[in-house]
């Protein structure tokens, strides 16, 4: 079935996330399913997050949180007024961090959530934000994209002329913020303010995109509807019955104009 999330955690094991709601893991020694609750949805895998606890965190489509125990227990939490959309794991200090639909964000513990004081001011609907690896957060409020620290905005890239405003998936990736799209492939913003886009046309297996992750090399890993390809920035690689079988870039990424 279709892959819709993966993760890497501080173990080095993989998780995958399905469109059933199933959940599969590899270790080294082969691929196991984790067992889950009789109560968890069989909606689609939205991602996955951990802590430094050694706790796996699972959101699926419904916007529902689940925390997977280093013993193996389930661990189902409250569903929050304002729907997660995507889970951070970056922060030099091991908590995990939500953030929702309106543009606020949290930290998660099993115990419940609590507000980040690192968040960005002024949250707002429609507002995309995502942890940075050197701390505070990416926000992209249409297609504006900028970069804050705490209370202070450190930069501001203006618009970054992205033609989808709306992303399944969003990834910090040798300095670029990248952007999956439903139907339009993928969007990078670098930090001069330069934007580009890949697609089919480029090698993707196919536009349509439904998760992306780095992995501890800086590999960008893109799931689409197409098949999975992993990236490095003059090459890409497919993993499925389409896309570019030479493992090359067909052309380079297309710079956006404004």
């Amino acid at each position: 079935n279709l892959i819709n999330a993966l993760f890497c955690d501080r173990q080095g094991r993989l998780w995958i996330g399905h469109d059933t709601g199933q959940i599969t893991v590899h270790s080294g020694n082969g691929f196991s399913r984790v067992k889950l609750p009789a109560n968890w949805s069989s909606q689609p895998i939205h991602c996955f997050g951990d802590d430094a606890q050694g706790n796996i965190w699972v959101l699926n489509s419904q916007w529902l949180l689940a925390c997977i125990r280093p013993d193996g227990n389930v661990l189902l939490l409250p569903k929050t007024e304002d729907p997660i959309f995507n889970l951070n794991s970056a922060a030099a200090d091991g908590v995990l961090r939500a953030t929702t639909m309106d543009g606020h964000c949290y930290c998660v513990r099993p115990g419940g959530f609590t507000p980040d004081p690192d968040q960005p001011p002024f949250p707002n609907p429609g507002k995309r934000l995502l942890r940075s690896r050197a701390g505070g957060y990416w926000t992209i409020n249409q297609t504006h994209l900028q970069r804050w620290i705490g209370k202070k905005r450190e930069n501001d890239f203006g618009g970054v002329h992205w033609e989808d405003s709306i992303y399944v998936s969003m990834a910090e990736w040798r300095n670029r913020v990248v952007g999956g799209s439903f139907t339009k492939g993928l969007f990078f913003a670098s930090l001069n303010g330069m934007s580009a886009r890949l697609t089919a046309a480029e090698g993707l297996p196919d536009n349509s995109i439904t998760t992306l992750f780095v992995d501890r090399d800086q590999t960008l890993w893109v799931g689409t509807r197409g098949g999975l390809a992993a990236l490095w920035p003059k090459r890409v690689q497919v993993l499925g019955p389409h896309g570019n079988p030479s493992g090359r870039f067909r052309g380079r990424p297309r710079r956006q104009q404004p």
